[in-house]
């Protein structure tokens, strides 16, 4: 197929016909079509060379000049067409000397027949005979020697020819080898300066790393720094709390507290009054005495007592006597009472002592905590002015800087694209070469058909394989041969929620934080690029689970797959900010574009998590071989910047045209095949799957394959990829669908070269029974 193709392109550009004579010559693009034209003028001068004629005022070409640059190879090249348009013209008078030379015979012909009707009335006419003998003889005579100089005017005429094919041979080789020594000189010095660009670039790229390194680490510092501000403000506010409620608390149980002391200091100075009361009353009574008085009375009274008890006295001095003994008592009973008294006054005062100065000390404390609370205050205040300082200088600037960047960076629309592709299979094969000279990564065609038919089938995609096959380069080499955008996204091992995705809001710094999957998204909204296919590259896609992350993004691809408007997309925040960036929707929501994919790359290793059946559900999977096979790529020029209008035309046309290879491979999958996979496996092929299968099968057949390698690749990786790890279906179960599968291949058509068995489907359950360690 490419070998044809590749003959026909040559032979347009050579500008040769059918016929074998030329046609309007164009220069040839390179040394192959130099090849091709020192192949084609030597045909073209033999069949010229029979029709003789005119080929004498062939011109002669100059000669090229010693060392002869691009501008003289092209003058060599206009001097080549020029003697080709002169030997076209020679061409045409050799083919108008052939008819002169046809019309002769004819007459000569003609003349024979006249000779044997003159033969034959030889009996009748005798004298007419010798005169017409005379006549025929002459003109016989005539026309051999008419032959004879024809003869040798055509050996003349071929002889020239030969001698101006061989001078447009040697000039051919001439211009050949001056065009190539140009290349080798332009190629050093284009090869010179590119690596002087590269070696720059390199620098540059150095230097711009390193910046980013710096900016990243006073990014973290400033965030620390906001984040350690943030938590001190925080801080000082709940001490400044706690330390008022603390004081407050402290304030009303000390109140408490002197309010019950001076209570009961109150209670004990009335009674002390009352008791003091009493003892003036007493000291009364005793004739206002003073105590010692009344003590040294009694002592001398008690000797006078001593001195009169070896005298009787009186009866009056004995009643005299007893009433003074039972003053003494009582007064001494008063004394200790007092003493007593005096004892737990003096503690009392001692304590109110100790509370003075507590509540002197307390006093102090809660000047210092006031002063402290004052400071704290003016430091809160401070802050909250500074805050909102930042607050008013955030007002201004957008909280999506990257996306308002780019509003003004991809405003314009582009005007260079082209909105037709080339018929799928001369793509694909193109495709396959373009990619092998741009990136030397080489692809199967089945691979890239397989790609091809998956983008026109779903917007998300799953590339599996070993490590370092070329599942990331894919997608990128891809968009890079259409002149489209494609990002990379780097997938976390600690993604858990969809904000580790799109990214989140900070309301302190008034400021999203984009991810860059969110800046990849905006981007290919733009208007620079919403007109263009746009990739978007999941690299280690499963080293998190998908269905985490990855959730908000299925969900508004399943409402886009059942919704034919409106503004889809993911909401990245709850309430509006502004200025808010031109592409997002109510200010909020970030549409989903119909011009984006999502190519998924994955590993299956130690460190990686499974996908799941809705993911899996939802995607175009392809399992790359792990050494692919190199081939030696045809040199051709790159694609021009095709639209995403030209990818939906070419896909819808190859659905239309290939509608009945749908249907086959939908009947097969649902006949007798999927009866068997429903009752033994209890799989089978969704809405979303048959859905998918009417935009796949199509565009894989249109591309250059056939009905059974689309089916093959649907049954592997759509339906029997379910069978995968299931434990509860028996081997025995796996190996008889193994085995009968061929029988239900029979039903799909075959293409030449097609094998008899569907090779993927095969290999993967012979996988499945070897992990189970059964052949």
């Amino acid at each position: 197929m490419g070998k044809g193709r590749g003959s026909k392109a040559q032979a347009q550009r050579m500008g040769t016909v059918a016929g074998g004579r030329a046609n309007t010559t164009r220069r040839p693009a390179g040394p192959v079509n130099r090849r091709e034209l020192a192949e084609a003028l030597p045909k073209a001068t033999a069949e010229a060379a029979e029709a003789v004629g005119g080929a004498e005022n062939l011109p002669e070409p100059a000669e090229p000049p010693a060392g002869a640059d691009y501008l003289a190879v092209d003058r060599l090249w206009r001097q080549i067409d020029q003697v080709k348009r002169a030997y076209e013209a020679a061409t045409g008078r050799a083919e108008n000397a052939r008819h002169a030379l046809e019309k002769a015979e004819r007459d000569l012909e003609d003349a024979r027949h006249e000779l044997r009707a003159a033969e034959k009335a030889i009996g009748e006419r005798g004298c007419e005979l010798d005169e017409r003998e005379r006549g025929i003889a002459g003109r016989e005579a005539e026309g051999a020697a008419r032959i004879a100089r024809m003869t040798e005017e055509l050996r003349l005429r071929l002889v020239e020819c030969g001698e101006r094919e061989e001078r447009l041979a040697e000039l051919e080789l001439r211009a050949a080898r001056q065009e190539e020594e140009a290349r080798s000189r332009a190629g050093a010095a284009v090869r010179a300066a590119l690596a002087d660009a590269r070696a720059e670039l390199d620098r540059e790229g150095a230097r711009l790393d390193e910046k980013r390194g710096e900016l990243r680490a006073e990014e973290r510092r400033l965030k620390i720094e906001r984040e350690d501000l943030e938590d001190s403000r925080q801080l000082v506010e709940q001490r400044i709390e706690r330390s008022a409620e603390q004081l407050a608390e402290q304030d009303r149980l000390r109140l408490q507290a002197l309010q019950r002391r001076h209570d009961d200091m109150v209670a004990d100075y009335k009674l002390l009054e009352q008791r003091l009361a009493g003892h003036e009353r007493l000291r009364l009574a005793l004739g206002g005495r003073e105590p010692e008085h009344v003590v040294a009375d009694l002592q001398r009274l008690q000797e006078e007592n001593t001195t009169l008890r070896g005298h009787r006295p009186p009866a009056e001095v004995k009643a005299e006597l007893n009433r003074l003994r039972e003053a003494e008592q009582r007064w001494q009973e008063d004394h200790a009472f007092f003493m007593q008294e005096n004892s737990g006054l003096q503690r009392q005062l001692s304590a109110y002592q100790i509370t003075a100065m507590e509540l002197e000390r307390q006093e102090l404390v809660k000047q210092a905590l006031a002063a402290n609370v004052e400071a704290y205050k003016d430091e809160v205040a401070r802050l909250k002015e500074n805050a909102e300082g930042l607050r008013r200088s955030k007002e201004s600037e957008s909280p999506f800087p990257a996306c308002a960047e780019m509003d003004a960076l991809h405003a314009g629309e582009r005007d260079d694209l082209v909105d037709e592709l080339p018929p799928i299979d001369e793509f694909v094969h193109r495709l396959r070469h373009v990619i092998a000279q741009q990136e030397r990564l080489f692809y199967a065609e089945s691979d890239l058909r397989i790609f091809l038919a998956g983008l026109a089938a779903t917007r998300l995609h799953l590339l599996q394989g070993a490590s370092g096959i070329g599942k990331t380069q894919l997608p990128l080499a891809f968009a890079k041969a259409l002149q489209a955008h494609a990002e990379t996204v780097p997938v976390g091992a600690d993604w858990r929620t969809p904000q580790d995705l799109t990214g989140y809001y900070n309301a302190f710094e008034r400021r999203f934080h984009e991810s860059k999957f969110t800046k990849a998204l905006y981007r290919a909204n733009c208007p620079e690029h919403r007109s263009q296919p746009f990739l978007i590259v999941l690299d280690e896609m499963n080293l998190s689970h998908p269905e985490q992350y990855f959730s908000d993004v299925l969900h508004v691809l399943e409402l886009r797959s059942r919704t034919a408007g409106g503004q889809i997309g993911l909401d990245l925040m709850t309430a509006r900010v502004e200025p808010a960036p031109r592409g997002l929707v109510d200010g909020i929501r970030l549409p989903l574009p119909r011009n984006v994919w999502f190519i998924g790359t994955a590993n299956q290793d130690e460190t990686t998590v499974g996908f799941a059946e809705k993911t899996l559900d939802r995607s175009n999977v392809i399992e790359l071989p792990a050494q692919p096979e190199h081939f030696e790529y045809e040199r051709t020029e790159p694609f021009p910047p095709f639209s995403f209008k030209a990818l939906n035309r070419a896909f819808a046309v190859a659905r239309k045209r290939h509608e009945r290879s749908a249907h086959l491979v939908r009947a097969l999958l649902g006949g007798d095949l999927g009866d068997r996979l429903r009752r033994d496996f209890r799989i089978s092929t969704g809405p979303r799957g048959v859905k998918q299968l009417s935009w796949f099968v199509p565009v894989v057949v249109d591309a250059g394959g056939t009905v059974r390698e689309a089916a093959d690749h649907a049954l592997a990786m759509k339906v029997l990829r379910k069978v995968r790890g299931r434990y509860e279906f028996r081997s025995d179960t796996i190996r008889a669908l193994r085995d009968d599968l061929p029988k239900f291949w029979a039903e799909l058509p075959a293409a030449e070269g097609d094998p008899d068995r569907p090779v993927r489907a095969i290999e993967l359950l012979n996988d499945e029974l070897h992990h189970r360690g059964e052949a």
